[in-house]
């Protein structure tokens, strides 16, 4: 069923490396001092009480004076790390050199679904009540969306999505395109029944991600029939790339340009509010 409780939020000591570790903790309104991600475009406007240290690669390769520096001048209650499974990112491999500092470390598995993983950050911060809130709620979304879209499909749209990243502090503008083997397009577009025109590519610089300009999208926009551009991420800065296109193709078979959330592994509990931002606005064209 639907969560209707929104619980006070908890601010607790510590730093948070990993951004799945960090939104999971967010589901359960349960924020550190700082944390270390990376994976997630605009994190510090989605984390903005939690200071960003550095992203993941670099905390990890400059350990001693990122995260160490960082909980010795916060005097932390413990550095939290995220297991995921990978051979290179994987903040658990921090565990064993941060406890010989003398720091106490905790891990949180964020391996397995988006409820498997709530109920082990539930646990972990005896927050079980509300994770079984929470869980109960994501579940009861997605069977909604589901039941939806077998009984009113959305046409089979094809989509160009743009993901605009503006930098925090140099207000430089960097644009890319996801591809046919993003998270995006895996576990938000497919199951709406979109089409991503990018289809997949090679040479990706993020998970999921190509670098674009206004060349590159002006060439899929004219090679294939692009109906909607959607402007993912900072929707201002994929706009800034995406205008004036428009002005190239003219007016025959011009696509229609929308604002709609960007989606990667790390934001699944917000997976089932943007697949009913998506189907909500692509049913009105």
């Amino acid at each position: 069923m639907l969560n209707l409780y929104t619980p006070f939020p908890r601010y607790e000591n510590i730093i948070i490396v990993g951004d799945t570790a960090a939104e999971a903790l967010a589901t359960l309104r349960i924020w550190g001092r700082a944390l270390v991600g990376g994976d997630i475009p605009g994190m510090e406007v989605l984390h903005p009480a939690e200071k960003m240290l550095e992203c993941t690669h670099c905390a990890m390769r400059d350990r001693p004076k990122i995260l160490d520096a960082a909980a010795r001048r916060l005097g932390v209650d413990f550095i939290l790390l995220e297991e995921n499974g990978l051979s290179d990112l994987n903040p658990a491999r921090m565990k064993a050199d941060l406890e010989r500092e003398g720091f106490t470390v905790k891990g949180l598995d964020v391996r397995g679904s988006a409820v498997e993983v709530l109920r082990r950050a539930g646990a972990l911060m005896g927050e079980e009540k509300h994770a079984e809130r929470m869980a109960g709620d994501w579940e009861t979304r997605m069977a909604y969306l589901q039941e939806l879209q077998a009984a009113s499909p959305l046409p089979p749209l094809r989509i160009l999505p743009v993901l605009g990243i503006r930098h925090p502090v140099e207000d430089q503008i960097y644009g890319f395109l996801a591809t046919a083997d993003s998270d995006l397009t895996r576990e938000l577009m497919e199951p709406l029944g979109l089409v991503n025109v990018v289809g997949k590519r090679c040479g990706e610089v993020l998970p999921g991600a190509v670098e674009t300009d206004m060349a590159v999208m002006a060439e899929f926009i004219r090679r294939e029939r692009v109906d909607v551009i959607a402007l993912c991420g900072d929707a201002a800065a994929a706009a800034s790339l995406a205008l004036p296109l428009l002005k190239e193709v003219g007016t025959v078979e011009r696509p229609v340009l929308l604002p709609l959330p960007w989606h990667c592994r790390p934001m699944m509990w917000r997976l089932p509010r943007s697949m009913e931002v998506w189907y909500g606005t692509l049913k009105g064209i």
